[in-house]
Order: structure tokens, then C-alpha cells, then sequence
């Protein structure tokens, strides 16, 4: 019977990139998922962060974490905008 051999990392799809990341928790998996749903063809997006909250049934303070490991972990990237410090989103592939 044949192996199967895993694909070098670098031609994994970013969502078995994700499955696979350590650095990503449960919460920021979701997370990511949520605003590449949401994001245009440009794959950016910009829900305000009570609106995630309630739509993925967590609490607002739990989205900075998230956002930080999806940042850091190269994921997401984080653009705040105007004076009431709006967040853009942009979904890394």
C-alpha cells in the first residue's frame, strides 16, 4: 500500500496552514474564517468589532487576542481608521 506523503508547508492551503498552526488558537481560527467571509474581492473588510462579537457569540474582549496571534502569526493584517479608530481588515492568504 502507498504512503501518503504530507505536501510541503508551503503549498498547503492557508486553512490547513491554520489547522495546523500553533500559534492560533480555537478562537482566532474562527475568527479569520468570519472575515474572510466577510471580505470583498480585495479581501478586506471592516465590521466593527461589536458587531464580531455578537455574531460569533464571544466576548469583545476576546477579539484582541485573536487579532494579535492572527497578526503576528502573519495571518491578518490591521489598518485603524479615523478618529473613532475603526479597524480595516485584510485577509493574508
Amino acid at each position: 500500500m502507498d504512503q501518503v506523503s504530507t505536501p510541503p508547508s508551503d503549498s498547503l492551503t492557508v486553512y490547513r496552514r491554520l489547522l495546523r498552526d500553533d500559534r492560533v488558537s480555537h478562537g482566532a481560527f474562527r475568527l479569520w474564517h468570519y472575515l474572510r467571509d466577510r471580505a470583498n474581492d480585495e479581501n478586506v473588510c471592516w465590521p466593527q468589532q461589536r458587531t464580531i462579537a455578537k455574531d460569533m457569540h464571544c466576548k469583545p474582549h476576546s477579539l484582541s487576542g485573536w487579532i494579535d496571534e492572527l497578526e503576528e502569526s502573519g495571518y491578518l493584517a490591521v489598518e485603524s481608521k479615523g478618529a473613532n479608530h475603526h479597524f480595516v481588515y485584510r485577509i493574508l492568504d
